[in-house]
């Protein structure tokens, strides 16, 4: 319990300066240590980086559960930023991102291997998926606040 505890508190400290963002690059340094979350597959973790309204939605062992696998469906697999939008208040932000994802067909899954082999050799001519970013000042801190969805056109 002790070790649990030195952990988080480590955490913690940790993410206190990166959520505090006000340039593209640290609201990016806070997806990336976000997607380092959700790979972990550790919730607890990934819930340190979202907001209040987002962790209220998410209330239970089963969608805590659903929103692990959907996350890990749609992080991308090489990303870039196209925008950033700070609110004139300086309480909410939307980062848009583009890039390259690890699912795009109109249904959210991870692709087969067949699928990546066969993207690998003839890659589509569009591969944008888009993935709009919003993040809202929540008790001082930037926190993602969701849902966090994908958008695209042909396959990413």
């Amino acid at each position: 319990m002790k070790r649990l505890l030195s952990g988080c508190v480590l955490l913690i400290l940790g993410c206190s300066g990166v959520l505090r963002a006000q340039t593209v690059q640290d609201f990016i340094r806070i997806y990336d240590s976000y997607l380092v979350a959700v790979k972990s597959g550790d919730y607890l973790r990934v819930s340190t980086f979202l907001s209040a309204a987002t962790l209220a939605g998410i209330n239970s062992p089963q969608k805590q559960e659903g929103f692990m696998e959907q996350m890990k469906q749609l992080r991308p697999v090489k990303y870039r930023t196209a925008s950033l939008t700070v609110s004139d208040d300086g309480q909410s932000a939307e980062l848009q991102l583009s890039g390259r994802c690890d699912s795009w067909n109109g249904e959210t899954r991870p692709l087969t291997a067949s699928e990546e082999a066969e993207l690998r050799q003839n890659p589509p001519d569009t591969q944008g998926c888009y993935l709009p970013l919003r993040f809202v000042k929540d008790s001082g801190r930037w926190k993602l606040q969701g849902p966090l969805v994908l958008m695209g056109e042909g396959r990413c």
